[in-house]
């Protein structure tokens, strides 16, 4: 169920005159939006293969086209790295069901659970050693899959789109608990794709868990789901010296051994992945998506997508340096950062901001509407600017403790013209959610539509 979402089937003549005529021969079966449903679970899969096949028991067409959500890059059935995802998400989903909301029980990420007790659930097991080797497993098979595809990915529609999450776990499922969960059981991972917009680390204190499932998620799912790189992927940030620091927290959990990366095993193996994670994806040749931005715009896609891979620090591409750093130019007062504390980093010394001239050049020079983008916390979970062509959309609400900011995603979807919209989802802060029931989030009061070779509008619109 995808709020905003509505999916139908459309029978050819031959199935209705089928179902029309079993209804007809066994009065026991029920008829729901148009199939036949039994009481047994015999008759219920003769009914399901009745309609789904012809006599030659070859698929029909308009039943194939979700049928390879897995996608032709997915694990091999059978394998440790698919078994290992499944265990995670499947866990995972578990988890998020069981969220306690609403009536004064909605928590901080913080003060939910200790990082070790959730870690080895996700796993399915206490034993440190058997959890390194299962993400080594999917680690690796994750590796494989951003090898086989572009700098540059193409998502289709609808998309859910996340900002920055960093490591506050519960924020992310609590948004899978409000807005429906990426999986192919009781989920919507066979028709809606997933972008991850980047800095999943660093600062919260679930970060082995948001890269366990979102690793777990990609390799189950390689042509749904999406990962795409921040500056928080990348080994400048985390090895700060700060507890809160991804490297930090993989330490914790994963000493390292004389003869290991200083900073562990699982820190090792989490960056062998970001190291050939994407800079840029588009949904539906319209929508960019990158985390921080365009920078001076001195540049094309085809420049995003010939950076070179491995990418192991930010400083080896300006292209990349400026993808995932830079700003939009400040419009009204836009908030700090939520880290007044932080160290000298490139964004505060030498990355570009861009202004509405620029995304507009940008956007005509690459046949595009309009730039989704993250790296900054906003107060509502996201922000339109520059006259509606770009969306900051960040995820992880009440961000380090220090802010009172909800969190969101973006949901793209065709209207009944064919046109894009970006719809906001928002998760309210837990200020505002006490005392109600934060699993139902807040709608947002506009509707970004993009339509082709027409105006672009901001329309008011509902869920």
């Amino acid at each position: 169920n995808i709020s905003g979402v509505m999916t139908t089937h459309d029978n050819n003549s031959t199935s209705s005159t089928k179902s029309a005529s079993s209804e007809m021969d066994n009065p026991a079966r029920v008829v729901i939006d148009g199939f036949p449903m039994a009481k047994n679970p015999r008759e219920k899969r003769a009914a399901s293969m009745e309609l789904s096949v012809n006599r030659g028991l070859i698929m029909l067409p308009e039943y194939t086209g979700h049928a390879e959500w897995s996608g032709p890059l997915s694990a091999t059935r059978g394998s440790k790295a698919r078994s290992v995802a499944l265990k995670i998400i499947e866990k995972a989903h578990v988890i998020t069901d069981n969220l306690e909301v609403g009536n004064g029980k909605d928590i901080s990420d913080e003060m939910w659970e200790p990082r070790l007790p959730v870690l080895e659930d996700l796993y399915d097991t206490s034993n440190r050693t058997d959890i390194l080797m299962a993400f080594k497993e999917l680690s690796q098979q994750c590796r494989q899959i951003l090898e086989a595809q572009p700098m540059v990915v193409q998502a289709a529609a609808p998309c859910k789109i996340f900002g920055d999450i960093h490591g506050q776990f519960r924020d992310l499922l609590l948004i899978f608990h409000t807005y429906g969960f990426p999986s192919h059981l009781n989920g919507d991972a066979e028709f809606v794709s997933y972008i991850f917009n980047g800095d999943w680390i660093d600062r919260g204190a679930h970060q082995l868990e948001c890269v366990s499932l979102i690793m777990a998620l990609k390799v189950l799912y390689p042509t749904r789901v999406w990962l795409l790189r921040g500056n928080h992927e990348f080994r400048e940030m985390n090895e700060q010296a700060t507890n809160r620091s991804f490297a930090q927290q993989c330490l914790q959990v994963f000493p390292a051994a004389p003869h290991q990366d200083g900073h562990g095993p699982f820190y090792a193996l989490a960056h062998t992945v970001f190291e050939w994670l994407p800079l840029a994806a588009v949904v539906e040749d319209s929508v960019l998506v990158v985390h921080g931005g365009i920078g001076d715009g001195n540049f094309t896609l085809a420049d995003i997508a010939a950076v070179p891979r491995p990418l192991r620090s930010s400083l080896d591409s300006p292209v990349a340096f400026q993808v995932v750093w830079s700003d939009p130019v400040e419009e009204e007062s836009l908030p700090d950062h939520g880290h007044p504390d932080r160290p000298a980093t490139p964004r505060n010394t030498r990355a570009a901001v861009f202004s509405a001239e620029t995304t507009d050049a940008f956007l005509a020079a690459n046949g595009l509407a309009m730039i989704v983008r993250s790296h900054q916390f906003m107060p509502m979970g996201y922000k339109v600017m520059q006259g509606g062509r770009l969306i900051t959309v960040f995820s992880a609400r009440d961000y380090m403790e220090r802010q009172s900011n909800d969190g969101a995603m973006l949901l793209v979807v065709r209207d009944s013209e064919g046109h894009l919209r970006v719809r906001p989802k928002r998760l309210l802060h837990r200020e505002a959610s006490l005392g109600a029931d934060a699993s139902v989030g807040c709608f947002a009061k506009f509707t970004r539509r993009l339509p082709a070779h027409l105006p672009v509008q901001i329309r008011p619109g509902g869920p």
